[in-house]
């Protein structure tokens, strides 16, 4: 089989927490479905894995940037990488915002604060309005336990979150 590679996404499952991460979803080429495919693909998997570990899959954490408070994203001039096209599909896919101020540790491990992020979930329960705090702690706390050097501001996010019994959820 030979081709090209017209998208891909990564992401992973928590087995002890139920829930996934997508860590990204890229679009090579617009109109052929990818977005789609992709999402499909990614939620079938993800149940399987999910009822593996003998559970239905509670739902799925993805980082959103919000071009309404950052003026300048690169997306290589395709429009589904657009991130004002890519808020809203995920809204429509069903996200929600986590309501709290988010802050990203840079993957270059240098303790910046990356921010212009949304933390948001998409609930597999539409009827699912909030997330336990508790969950959301150790979700981040695992996902970034691999960078040594974060910011600042990202432990105190953890330490505010770790004062509440629940984060709203909202929509994006």
């Amino acid at each position: 089989m030979t081709g090209n590679v017209v998208g891909a996404t990564e992401y992973r499952y928590y087995e002890d927490l139920n829930v996934a991460m997508t860590d990204f979803t890229i679009i090579g080429q617009p109109g052929l479905g990818i977005g789609r495919f992709l999402a499909q693909k990614r939620l079938e998997d993800l149940n399987a894995w999910a009822a593996a570990n003998g559970k239905q899959l509670f739902g799925m954490f993805a980082e959103i940037y919000d071009p309404y408070r950052v003026e300048h994203y690169e997306f290589g001039g395709i429009k589904p990488m657009d991130p004002y096209v890519r808020r809203e599909v995920l809204s429509h896919l069903g996200y929600k915002r986590l309501d709290f101020p988010y802050v990203h540790p840079s993957w270059n491990n240098d303790g910046e604060a990356v921010t212009g992020l949304d933390l948001c979930f998409l609930p597999m329960d539409d009827n699912v309005n909030e997330l336990p705090a508790e969950l959301v702690v150790k979700f981040l706390k695992r996902y970034y336990s691999v960078l040594s050097n974060k910011p600042k501001a990202w432990y105190e996010m953890i330490e505010n979150l770790e004062t509440k019994n629940t984060v709203p959820l909202l929509s994006i």
